[in-house]
């Protein structure tokens, strides 16, 4: 009997309504269905925040080869880059693919999410009854779906990350399970599969780190399927191979050079955790009441034990402290506060420039979700599922996808994220500065001024934003202010520095603009012998050797970028036209190839290769 079949008669027999037990694959297609609509409107949001730098202006995500290419230097996530290589190869950078991507990975999580929570249920005594099990494990699941919480993580093409990590360490589990019921050669097949498995893991994102203590903690709290307890020595044996793998995976990535950059970190170690202790408390809340969620909340370093982080210390004392007493009667409590405290103290025990971030409760999520499934079906079963129980179910469900469908509208561009994070952070200066770019882009151009005076104003230290100032002031030819702000950041940063770097080219972009070819050649010859190398540098030395006439030294400026940024078609473009002009057509048409590789959608690019094919003349520029 198929899936549908049993749909029809369970539909069709007031017995099995009565029981309530509906087929699995029927519960899983309606909650993968539930997420989609949960985020439907967010397939056509835009490319925001880290999304620019992750996939619109990463030349090593440009088709498989580009990938490949790059991949040293994108060697900390390269299973995740693969993923955004391919959508560039699919479509290019057209935000609906990577957010299609990001919803389907989602939907399966969800999935996951079910299959581990009757898992859980089984092994902890809790799911005896057929039909409380099937429900709370597809109510945690439904919940997990439509979590206004978890929007940041997907609806945010970057967050893939989370996603992508979550589904590899939720089969990880899984798999776990598998390999302790197995004996013999069966079981090493597993033990290889949950392997690579974690593999996949850590070359997606950092957090899975955490995988073997989530593995630890699930045959510490669940009973065995069969058989007694094992000792703790067994359980870290199981995980003695996972432990190799992540010692393996930290010193290939030490090595290569690749560590999370702790640059903008100026506080001590104390102080990071006492003002992660605080935290702790805004992330209990965004499960339980997910309300005011944003992308850059304002956090003070604490920099001394206040009430807040003394009561943030005091809850994760209790949380732990109540996940030991829970182990031998409630497991499934005590695994679900567990895999909260794991799956986020990674992100709290190591410093990050950002203290919170509303992404790092996905795979947290997992634990909270499941024991709230539970918990709803235990009640509904003791009120018999009455109309009002099950109403307010499904009233709590759509409470939650209404804030998601709501929360997905503010993601959906750069403007209405960051205007909505400027109204809930008016004192944390790099809202305002991201908002103000928002607004050049969008030809606000006296907001977006009155956007960076803020933020500068908020802090002068954002250089960033001194130069993103400047690069407005230069388009709109105020000239001598943009000289202003880039000699203030020229003057305050170290020499071989990557800001100082950008800023000496924008002010070589300055007098590019205000036709001073001498002096921003001298700008912009200086820039490239320096250690950190503005990629625009050899284009922009080629572009004014062009103008002057020289085209033996912008082709040999145009060929030095080509050789170090193969991946930026703009260099096979102006090199193109390079070749064109000295009468050079087949090596023309060659560059123009590559930049059509390089950008599938360049009309003009296309159009430039077909005028040349048929013999009309090109016109240079």
């Amino acid at each position: 009997m198929t899936q549908l079949e049993r749909f029809r008669a369970w539909l069709g027999s007031p017995a099995a309504r009565r029981t309530g037990t509906v087929p699995r694959g029927v519960a899983a297609l309606a909650v993968v269905a539930l997420a989609f609509v949960a985020y439907w409107n967010s397939l056509w949001g835009e490319l925001v925040y880290d999304d620019l730098h992750t996939v619109r202006d990463n030349p090593g995500i440009r088709g498989f080869a580009a990938f490949f290419s790059y991949l040293p230097y994108q060697f900390h996530r390269p299973l995740l880059m693969f993923t955004f290589a391919a959508n560039y190869h699919w479509g290019g950078l057209d935000p609906y693919g990577y957010h299609l991507v990001n919803v389907a990975l989602h939907a399966l999580n969800v999935v996951l999410v079910g299959v581990l929570a009757s898992r859980w249920l089984a092994r902890s005594g809790l799911g005896a009854a057929r039909r409380s099990a099937e429900r709370a494990a597809w109510l945690a699941a439904a919940l997990f779906a439509v979590h206004p919480a978890q929007t940041e993580a997907v609806s945010y093409a970057a967050s893939r990350s989370s996603l992508l990590s979550t589904s590899f360490m939720l089969l990880a589990v899984l798999v776990y399970f598998r390999e302790l019921d197995a004996r013999g050669a069966v079981r090493l097949a597993w033990r290889g599969f949950g392997l690579a498995l974690f593999g996949a893991a850590m070359a997606t994102k950092e957090i899975a780190l955490a995988t073997p203590a989530l593995l630890v903690l699930t045959d510490r709290a669940l009973p065995p399927a069969v058989g007694a307890r094992r000792p703790w020595r067994a359980s870290l044996r199981g995980v003695a191979p996972h432990l190799w793998l992540l010692a393996a995976g930290a010193a290939v990535r030490i090595m290569l050079q690749h560590a999370v950059e702790t640059t903008d970190i100026t506080w001590s170690l104390l102080d990071h955790w006492r003002t992660e202790a605080g935290v702790w408390l805004r992330y209990v809340q965004l499960v339980l009441f997910p309300v005011n969620l944003n992308v850059d909340p304002s956090i003070a370093v604490a920099t001394a034990w206040s009430w807040h982080e003394k009561a943030g210390l005091a809850f994760l004392a209790a949380a732990i402290a109540g996940a030991i007493v829970a182990n031998r009667r409630a497991p499934l409590v005590s695994i679900a506060i567990g895999w909260f405290l794991i799956a986020l103290a990674p992100t709290s025990l190591i410093p990050l420039q950002d203290f919170i971030a509303e992404r790092r409760l996905y795979l947290a999520m997992v634990g909270p979700a499941i024991a709230v499934g539970w918990a709803v079906a235990w009640l509904g079963e003791r009120a018999r599922w009455s109309r009002s129980a099950s109403a307010a179910t499904l009233a709590m469900l759509l409470f939650f996808a209404i804030g998601t469908v709501a929360r997905n509208r503010v993601w959906s561009s750069a403007l209405t994220l960051w205007t909505d994070t400027v109204a809930k952070s008016p004192d944390k200066a790099r809202p305002h500065g991201n908002l103000a770019t928002a607004l050049a882009q969008a030809g606000q151009l006296d907001a977006a001024f009155a956007a960076y005076d803020r933020a500068l104003a908020l802090n002068p230290e954002l250089v960033e934003y001194w130069i993103d100032r400047a690069s407005l002031n230069r388009v709109v030819g105020r000239y001598d202010e943009a000289l202003a702000d880039l000699e203030q950041v020229v003057a305050s940063r170290p020499p071989d520095d990557r800001l100082t770097a950008a800023a000496w080219h924008q002010i070589g972009e300055v007098h590019l603009a205000k036709k001073d070819y001498d002096r921003a050649l001298a700008v912009f010859q200086t820039n490239a012998a320096r250690k950190a190398v503005h990629p625009e540098t050899f284009l922009r030395i080629g572009r004014i050797h062009y103008l002057q006439g020289d085209l033996a030294k912008a082709e040999e400026a145009f060929l030095e970028s080509v050789h170090r940024w193969y991946w930026d078609a703009a260099g096979h473009k102006a090199l193109a036209y390079v070749y064109y002009q000295t009468g050079r057509t087949k090596d023309a048409v060659r560059e123009l190839g590559d930049a059509l590789r390089v950008e599938p959608g360049d009309r003009d690019v296309a159009d430039a290769l077909a005028e040349i094919e048929a013999g009309r003349p090109l016109k240079t520029k």
